[in-house]
């Protein structure tokens, strides 16, 4: 079950990856903005209706169906609502892992304390009954452990595809963009006031629910556009500096895709953000700032940037070094097959022992 966003992007990315490895993939997805299915073996996609509830039982049954159609040796689950989908429906009958790309439950000050315990409860519930637990993070994984009990989560880093050098173009100009999910955990509230008095063509690439308030915000400064959900690949063109300002993160997509293209990056220290720019000491030292950094921080940095085009030159091209040996599509999803492949070999051995 997916939305059209990092997740949805990871699917699409990885799924022709596995069918060239030999695998047979089969997809149960719902979009909530179009989209075309994934390039998948089977695929059946889902109506959600309204109300939580109603949404997480439709869910399960149409698992139970899907495992029925498709005959899975494997299941992985990407979000937490098919999560608990799985955890009710394939308990016992296909081994299944859950992989969490990002927190599992609304944090402080993203819903109400009732909203927070319940899901915060009926996760934990569902990955103490997963196979395997994925993480696309260490940070993600520590924080599963320390809030959730889950004793034991495989870090399985995202990737992203790198495009050839020579379809770069040189990152000389100054616009300054946002790309994610207009909501509270992105933060594009700050990005507001970050570029508020920098000299810079800024612009916001995403949706959400806090596009009626930024859209507002950013119509009050000339040199700032909300652009909407953008495809990816238009708004990387469009960009010279990202700006990741995020109050949480799993493990920042945006920040990887973005060091594929060459693009100078600058970013919160929150999550997973250190394990993508902490692995270079100059990427580390000019690009992250402390979690807790406020607007004028980021603008004073921003504005530095942008002043001195070697600088971002050379940053880009060490977030790209950094990319291509983390973070690259193909091995980070032939690892992740490597693991399944290891569950449903181990799933045959104790069926040929009981039978």
């Amino acid at each position: 079950m997916i939305s059209r966003g990092g997740v949805y992007s990871w699917l699409a990315d990885a799924t022709p990856i596995l069918r060239e490895a030999g695998w047979t993939v089969g997809v149960l997805w719902s979009a909530r903005v179009p989209a075309d299915a994934p390039e998948a073996d089977w695929s059946r996609r889902m109506q959600e209706p309204t109300g939580r509830l109603g949404r997480t039982r439709r869910l399960r049954e149409a698992v139970a169906r899907a495992a029925d159609a498709f005959e899975p040796d494997h299941a992985l689950s990407l979000l937490p609502q098919s999560d608990l989908a799985c955890a009710q429906a394939l308990r016992g009958r296909v081994p299944w892992t859950a992989m969490v790309h990002g927190r599992p439950y609304p944090a402080p000050g993203e819903g109400s304390v009732l909203r927070r315990a319940s899901w915060r409860a009926s996760v934990r519930w569902a990955y103490r009954r997963a196979d395997r637990v994925v993480v696309v993070s260490h940070a993600l994984g520590e924080l599963l452990r320390s809030d959730l009990g889950v004793a034991a989560a495989t870090t399985v880093h995202n990737g992203v595809h790198l495009p050839p050098q020579d379809a770069l173009r040189p990152r000389t100009g100054r616009t300054v963009a946002f790309l994610g999910r207009l909501s509270v955990e992105k933060a594009p509230d700050l990005f507001v006031e970050i570029v508020r008095n920098v000299d810079c063509d800024a612009r916001i690439f995403g949706d959400g629910p806090l596009a009626a308030s930024v859209g507002a915000a950013a119509a009050e400064l000339p040199h700032v556009a909300l652009e909407g959900w953008t495809e990816r690949e238009a708004a990387l063109a469009a960009t010279d500096v990202l700006v990741l300002c995020s109050r949480r993160e799993a493990l920042p997509l945006a920040c990887i895709e973005a060091g594929a293209h060459g693009i100078p990056v600058l970013a919160r220290d929150v999550g997973g953000v250190g394990e993508v720019l902490g692995a270079d000491h100059e990427l580390c030292a000019r690009c992250v700032l402390p979690a807790d950094a406020p607007p004028a921080a980021f603008a004073e940095r921003l504005a530095a940037f942008l002043d001195d085009i070697e600088l971002r030159r050379r940053l880009g091209a060490r977030l790209r070094e950094v990319v291509a040996e983390r973070f690259a599509l193909p091995g980070q999803v032939l690892e992740l097959a490597r693991l399944l492949a290891r569950d449903v070999s181990v799933s045959d051995t104790v069926s040929a022992q009981r039978r």
